[in-house]
């Protein structure tokens, strides 16, 4: 087996681990551990710990480039939670480089941008992802909330309106985010 497809197989291993019995503390070379720490796969890391996690993961083992992609955008989620913008921005700007062609990351970098009330640059990231994938729910709501907040009301309902045709629990997901249109 070809090296790359071997370290291919060994973090996507490690990114399907089971929940069961996961220990506070991982040791450095625990790649299953910090994996699940990063994506925070059992509800309980907190952002600090999170964005550490990931930045063992980069720091220590090769991945292939979808895989850092997936690892720079999780850290960015957290420190988007630690008010570390220009660093959260510099996380999905390089996944995006590594990965131009993910309708879930422009998404993901489109809440970012929404979040922080960057409605012009969530407009671009949200457009992004729907041309990639046009019946994509959570791009099309958040596109319409940033029209909605720019004040293009009529656009923003029209958007809302064909994300929850996709999907009719949208709202809740998003209200649980704490975004609401």
């Amino acid at each position: 087996m070809p090296s790359a497809q071997r370290r291919f197989l060994t973090v996507m291993t490690a990114l399907s681990v089971s929940l069961f019995a996961v220990p506070t503390y991982a040791a450095p070379d625990d790649l299953g551990q910090l994996t699940r720490g990063c994506l925070n796969t059992d509800g309980t890391w907190a952002p600090k710990d999170r964005v550490n996690a990931c930045g063992s993961i980069l720091a220590n083992y090769p991945l292939a480039p979808m895989q850092e992609a997936r690892i720079r955008a999780n850290r960015a989620w957290s420190l988007g939670q630690e008010q570390r913008l220009a660093d959260a921005q510099a996380d999905y700007d390089r996944a995006l480089q590594l990965d131009p062609n993910s309708a879930v990351l422009y998404n993901e970098r489109g809440f970012f941008h929404l979040r922080i009330g960057e409605f012009d640059a969530a407009l671009r990231d949200y457009n992004s992802a729907i041309v990639i994938d046009p019946q994509f729910p959570y791009a099309l709501f958040g596109r319409g909330i940033a029209y909605m907040r720019k004040g293009e009301l009529s656009r923003g309902q029209d958007d809302l309106a064909a994300a929850r045709r996709i999907d009719n629990s949208i709202d809740a997901a998003f209200r649980n985010a704490g975004v609401t249109p």
